[in-house]
């Protein structure tokens, strides 16, 4: 296969997503530089059905804001009668219905660009943007607010809020598909930001959403089965930060324990409670703030921006990759979506042979991954496939396509929740933050701190003798530095966290922080307009089949593998391509009539990854996909697409936006996959490929940046998970894989994490306390 961009309306050969993520400041600048020069600050009419007030908004300017109204609304417009019919046509002919629905009519007059959508637009930005990635979107909306500026970004003289829809959306569509890298990215970094304030809440002004309306989408977690009481899920206690200094601001809090975990996720609670019941005092320190199962919004934005790392705007600098991390009470295991699977075994070959890392191919490491998998309850036993995931397997069985199921860690209880992307609340997904952690603290020798970051290692003589950091009051919101002095460090702080402690600790190991491996991640998507009932893929079961047909794309275990993805409204608007309004007002009356395949990529090449830090110590992330990593996902997607069609699909979309989507014929549809029309296709998905800021690329996976090995000249971490500069000094977490995993992380986390907390044990028998 090739990722080769075509001759013919497709990407140059610079290496988009429909994520939040923002560009790096330099290249957008870069950019817009020269429009910028003596083009006269100017404030413009609008023939939008918003205005803006004279001194702007929120930091915002009035020709800044106008333009961002005219591209929201550009983006998420008010059809006309004709389209609305059209949109009223499609939504009845998938569910049956005779009636005009009110709420169909609702949904279509939408509009992104109304002031109250504006002012929640400029806060996300103000909150989820690093300064210098607000200054970007601020300029490029500057530039884009004059005539030159205009006219040199877009090749229209007439600014963008100064236009009809129609103009509008050419504007928008040249900016998509612009020449200019960083403009695409930023393009897709507005297109995430509308598209998730303005379906990603529950109700728009007073009334409820009419999109989720009109799709049948619940209000709360409670479409499965009767919720727990909230007592039945165990809340964890945390240290009274008050209680431990005095009242004035300058005052320092200081601890002491035999082990500091930093982090709470796979890693960090599997080290905290195997030390913790082997008797050593712990003290666990969680950046992120609490919140019970019971008390979550399960809604999108509002759960982004509580679980997720920068509310789930955190990206590549280059603004291709869209990276969700969790940032939570029990870190990605409280927001993953129960996957557990081992690592393979030509992975583990690969990690002894390549690392000098035998303990992979031990019945030593096999117990460790036995010993985590019994208490997180990892088993298929319970396994019920709902819709979207049987469709997958029906598709993959009818073609002889390799697939499998994927174990959950429900501890083999029936597990119909699809909300657990925002964390289970039923409590029946056994994350760190129920099970190893609770552990830690019904043994006694366990305190925890939440609100706490650490800044740096302390280490004196080759030895850590503590870390340092600060600390925010829950409710007053009051800062304090913290001190804690322990034996044995253990930084489980993840794959962007861990390696920015350790270079701000002054470790120089040259493998800190390089070797990111990220799981690139696109989708397909298969329309069953024949489906009697909703598909839904939030509901029931969720990520239960796995599909292996391009695994071994190159031949060397480098591949894509297919699964399910558990995509909420606000979450699918932003994936599906935008072409036009009225299209992309389409695809989403479809939602629930869609199955959305996600084509999960091993990536292959650690040269194109790194975590830095900037001038203020913050982690930034270098990543660009590799052409070799395209072809993966190129393959993945085209096993996606058969499958699709195989199960009963009627249409195809994927989310390159050079590639329209594909329509079966019912009367050809079992000649379909031989045709020369379908060949056609293929060829052009092939073609246009996955070249970053073209097509929107994302990943829930972040690995290697403190990768172990048998030297230093390899690794930043030995066979142990210690540092190779500093003693007592360890890391437990993803950041220590030597490759990417290529299957869904957790369980070799929690088997690293396991294996390190071994190490840890070993080296603190006989020593005296502190």
């Amino acid at each position: 296969m090739s990722a080769q961009p075509a001759n013919e309306g497709s990407p140059p050969n610079d290496v988009a997503t429909t994520s939040t993520s923002l560009p790096a400041v330099d290249s957008v600048q870069q950019v817009v530089g020269k429009a910028a020069k003596g083009v006269a600050h100017a404030v413009h009419s609008t023939l939008l059905p918003v205005d803006i007030p004279a001194d702007g908004i929120c930091g915002f300017s009035r020709p800044q804001a106008l333009v961002l109204a005219a591209l929201s609304d550009t983006l998420v417009a008010p059809l006309n009668p004709e389209e609305t019919a059209r949109l009223v046509a499609t939504a009845q002919s998938v569910r049956n219905a005779q009636s005009v629905s009110e709420d169909v009519i609702n949904f279509a007059q939408i509009s992104g660009g109304t002031m109250e959508l504006v002012k929640n637009m400029i806060d996300y930005l103000r909150k989820v943007a690093h300064p210098d990635q607000l200054q970007n979107v601020q300029t490029v909306l500057w530039v884009l607010s004059t005539s030159p500026g205009s006219f040199l970004l877009t090749g229209s003289s007439t600014p963008v809020h100064r236009l009809d829809r129609n103009a509008r959306e050419k504007v928008v569509s040249k900016l998509f598909h612009s020449p200019l890298a960083p403009l695409r990215a930023l393009m897709k970094s507005i297109y995430g930001v509308v598209i998730l304030n303005t379906y990603g809440e529950p109700y728009l002004g007073k009334d409820r959403n009419p999109f989720l309306k009109v799709i049948g989408y619940p209000e709360g977690p409670h479409i499965e089965r009767p919720l727990p009481d909230p007592t039945d899920i165990w809340r964890p206690s945390f240290l009274d930060l008050q209680g431990l200094v005095g009242p004035n601001d300058g005052e320092e809090i200081r601890l002491a324990c035999d082990v500091v975990v930093v982090g709470s996720g796979a890693g960090g609670g599997v080290v905290a409670g195997e030390l913790a019941q082997a008797g050593h005092d712990v003290l666990v320190l969680e950046k992120a703030f609490y919140t019970h199962p019971s008390e979550l919004p399960y809604t999108a934005k509002p759960s982004f921006e509580l679980l997720f790392e920068r509310s789930g705007a955190l990206g590549s600098e280059d603004g291709s990759m869209q990276v969700l991390t969790g940032n939570a009470w029990g870190g990605g295991t409280a927001v993953n979506w129960s996957a557990s699977l081992r690592l393979p075994s030509k992975v583990r070959e690969e990690w002894a042979a390549k690392y000098n890392l035998p303990y992979f191919m031990s019945l030593d490491y096999a117990n460790a991954v036995d010993a985590v998998c019994t208490r997180v309850g990892v088993s298929t036993d319970a396994i019920e496939h709902n819709a979207s995931n049987s469709l997958l397997m029906e598709g993959l069985g009818r073609l002889g396509m390799p697939h499998g199921v994927i174990a959950q860690n429900t501890g083999s209880q029936s597990h119909e929740c699809g909300f657990c992307c925002f964390g289970c609340p039923y409590g029946t997904k056994q994350g760190t933050h129920l099970t190893f952690l609770r552990d830690a603290a019904e043994s006694g020798n366990a305190r925890f701190i939440e609100g706490c970051t650490v800044d740096r290692v302390l280490h004196k003589g080759g030895r850590a003798i503590g870390v340092k950091g600060t600390v925010i009051e829950r409710g007053t919101g009051r800062t304090r530095k913290i001190v804690v002095k322990a034996k044995k460090i253990v930084l489980s702080a993840g794959s962007l966290h861990s390696p920015a402690i350790l270079l701000r600790s002054g470790l120089r190991n040259p493998n800190i922080g390089k070797h990111l491996r990220l799981h690139p991640c696109t989708h397909v998507f298969g329309v069953f307009r024949n489906s009697e009932k909703p598909i839904n893929t939030y509901s029931g079961s969720i990520m239960t089949v796995l599909g292996t047909p391009a695994e071994n794309a190159h031949g060397d275990g480098y591949g894509s593998k297919l699964e399910i993805s558990c995509m909420h409204p606000a979450m699918f608007a932003s994936c599906v391509p935008w072409r036009s309004a009225e299209e992309h007002k389409r695809l989403l009356a479809l939602y629930d009539r869609m199955v959305p395949v996600l084509v999960i990529g091993r990536d292959s090449d650690a040269t194109k990854g790194h975590v830095n830090l900037d001038k203020t110590g913050t982690p930034r992330i270098e990543y660009t996909i590799s052409p070799k990593d395209q072809i993966s996902l190129a393959a993945g997607v085209e096993a996606g697409i058969k499958a699709l069609i195989a199960a009963g699909a009627t249409e195809i979309i994927t989310n390159q936006r050079g590639v329209d989507p594909f329509s079966i014929d019912p009367e050809k549809v079992n000649d379909i996959l031989t045709s020369k029309e379908f060949g056609n296709y293929l060829a052009k998905v092939r073609k246009w490929g996955f070249q970053p800021t073209w097509a929107p690329l994302f990943t829930a996976h972040q690995m290697g940046t403190c990768r172990m090995a048998g030297s230093a000249s390899q690794g930043a971490c030995n066979p142990d998970g210690r540092t190779w500069e500093v003693d007592g000094l360890y890391v437990a977490d993803a950041s220590l894989f030597p490759t990417a995993s290529g299957v869904n992380p957790m369980v070799t986390t929690l088997s690293l994490g396991y294996a390190v907390a071994q190490r840890v044990k070993e080296s603190l028998r006989g020593t005296a306390k502190l």
